[in-house]
């Protein structure tokens, strides 16, 4: 072989060489050029479990120092629902309330006084009882979807606002279950007795209360627990026991109504049953039974002090707010005409209680007199013991006995926190 052949042979392996070195294609995944100190390129395959453990390595530790030293975000509790304020409405055949939703004269015209009729003369201060698309047909199907536990499509629902009713059993309280008819407040909602398309005091009361303290209409509600019975006496039939005598049957009934009541609202609204229960008043409406009894309206006044004093005892409230409307569905001036004065005395004796110094704050009463509206045909009907059967008169005394209970669990809770 010659010189020049030598050469060349020299250089070809040279520059496979400096390929081996340079080419980035050369390195296979995982190999590193190495040179040693003659230049002389090497290669050194790397674990493939070190490519695998290292980085789990470095994860674990990482993980570790999350949770030993960055603090967990704070847990935030659910909020607590508002307690369930349950008001009670008691009273005679005037509580049970008897004004006629609708009734119409012989020309299909509504008669004065009834909610139809109200609503449509002054539909801004009756409107919002009804819905927008409440056709006239469906009053008339109204009692059976109460009875039946469901509320009506023609008038507005107060889903804030639950109402239950002893609904009552006229003249048998030891037959008495309570309630006999529960669900949300709407007009005829456990109004009149168990077979009448009436309203009573509970519709303006609610809304007035309702409007008032349910300041969260999705969360804050109230319960209206009524218990009334028509025809009754205080003098008799609701005689409290610091009276004397024999407790009125009445009274009994309704103090275990009551009691029923509250320790039943799971049983009887499942829905609230992750809420408290709060006795936050009493409403009373009564009074016919005894203004047209001389010795019944001569007692009234110490009566009626002894019914609160005694169910304050009895449910464990010693000042649990009343609230009283007066018996002013009489012109006093037919009385005095017969020489009697029954009615005057009663309604000055329902007044007089609420400024009894033990009572300061506690109890308020308020005179309805204004509220009474005359027979036909400024009325729908003619029974003058139960307000002509006039739905405004009902709707007054309501929200009447509404506002005074509004200010007194206001006091209540302002200086009783």
């Amino acid at each position: 072989m010659d010189l020049d052949e030598n050469d060349n042979t020299l250089t070809q392996s040279l520059l496979e060489n400096d390929r081996l070195v340079s080419s980035p294609s050369s390195l296979e995944q995982g190999d590193v050029s190495i040179s040693s100190n003659n230049d002389e390129p090497k290669r050194r395959q790397v674990p493939t479990i070190v490519c695998i453990v290292v980085p789990m390595i470095v994860l674990v530790v990482i993980l570790f120092i999350a949770v030993v030293f960055i603090p967990p975000a704070p847990v935030v509790p659910a909020k607590a629902k508002s307690p369930l304020r349950v008001f009670v409405l008691a009273g005679q055949s005037n509580m049970v309330g008897h004004g006629f939703l609708s009734k119409e004269d012989e020309s299909g015209k509504e008669l004065n006084g009834t909610l139809e009729s109200l609503m449509s003369l002054y539909p801004e201060q009756y409107g919002m009882l009804s819905t927008k698309n409440k056709k006239k047909s469906d009053i008339t199907g109204l009692e059976s979807r109460r009875l039946s536990g469901s509320s009506s499509s023609s008038w507005t629902v107060r889903d804030d606002i639950l109402i239950a009713c002893n609904h009552q059993q006229y003249n048998d309280p030891s037959k008495e279950k309570a309630p006999n008819l529960k669900g949300s407040l709407y007009a005829g909602m456990c109004g009149g007795d168990a077979s009448q398309l009436h309203m009573g005091p509970e519709l303006g009361f609610g809304w007035s209360v309702g409007d008032a303290l349910n300041t969260d209409k999705k969360d804050d509600k109230i319960l209206l627990a009524k218990i009334a019975w028509g025809g009754k006496s205080l003098e008799v039939d609701f005689r409290p026991p610091s009276s004397g005598g024999s407790t009125g049957p009445y009274y009994t009934t309704m103090i275990e109504d009551i009691k029923a009541f509250l320790a039943g609202v799971d049983k009887y609204f499942p829905e609230e049953h992750d809420r408290p229960v709060k006795l936050s008043g009493f409403a009373w409406h009564q009074g016919w039974n005894d203004l047209i009894n001389t010795t019944a309206a001569a007692d009234y006044e110490k009566n009626l002090a002894n019914l609160i004093r005694d169910v304050r005892k009895d449910l464990n409230v010693s000042d649990l707010p009343f609230a009283i409307a007066s018996s002013g569905m009489v012109d006093t001036n037919d009385f005095k005409k017969d020489g009697t004065k029954t009615a005057e005395e009663v309604v000055r004796a329902e007044l007089a209680v609420a400024t009894y110094p033990e009572f300061n704050n506690t109890v308020m009463a308020v005179n309805t007199q204004a509220f009474r509206r005359d027979p036909p045909p400024a009325s729908p009907g003619d029974q003058v013991y139960h307000w002509n059967n006039n739905c405004e008169s009902y709707w007054l005394i309501g929200k009447s006995l509404g506002n005074a209970m509004v200010d007194l669990v206001r006091w209540r809770e302002k200086t009783n926190p």
